[in-house]
């Protein structure tokens, strides 16, 4: 260093005053620094979850209020037939089916309870006749379908009726669960 200028000496020495503190920050400050800021953002992340977890147990009442509210609207599948046997099951559908036709205007003709071994278990299939204009067939079909113990609709025919008439023929088949059944 003899052969340097008093300026580069003093340019290199403060250079080499600086490396000493770099080398502290590069290899101990810095990465302290960010295991610090993660284990910050952990704590976050646990106080945030904690304080969900406090959220829901303070719900906990309403929860199992609104559970058990949940349960007994289902508990039944409410309106499923529940007699001792799959004839009486089927009477007590084709009960309900006559009285959902006086609500939409249609005249049952005929209906029949399936056998047992065509529906399978925990069915009940009802095959039938009636005459209904297209409206009420339309309400007739939504209330069956999407009542509280709904019934599939698994064929269905449509005639034209006599004449002068805007009547339908109508000749279906359904199936529906039978509770019965299913307590066995």
């Amino acid at each position: 260093m003899t052969g340097l200028s008093p300026t580069v000496r003093r340019m290199v020495a403060l250079a080499l005053l600086a490396v000493p503190p770099l080398l502290l920050w590069s290899l101990l400050l810095a990465p302290w620094l960010e295991a610090r800021a993660r284990q910050a953002a952990r704590l976050e992340a646990a106080e945030t979850i904690r304080a969900r977890g406090l959220a829901l147990l303070a719900r906990e009442p309403a929860l199992r209020a609104e559970n058990m509210a949940l349960r007994q609207a289902l508990s039944g599948v409410a309106d499923l037939p529940a007699a001792g046997s799959h004839a009486l099951a089927g009477a007590e559908w084709q009960r309900r089916l006559r009285e959902a036709a006086r609500r939409h205007r249609a005249a049952v003709h005929s209906l029949e309870t399936l056998p047992e071994e065509r529906t399978g278990d925990g069915m009940i299939g009802l095959r039938g006749r009636l005459q209904a204009d297209a409206e009420g067939l339309r309400d007739l079909l939504a209330e069956l379908e999407g009542g509280r113990a709904p019934l599939q609709v698994r064929g269905l025919t449509l005639a034209m009726g006599t004449a002068g008439r805007r009547l339908l023929e109508i000749q279906f088949e359904l199936r529906g669960p039978w509770a019965g059944e299913a307590r066995r």
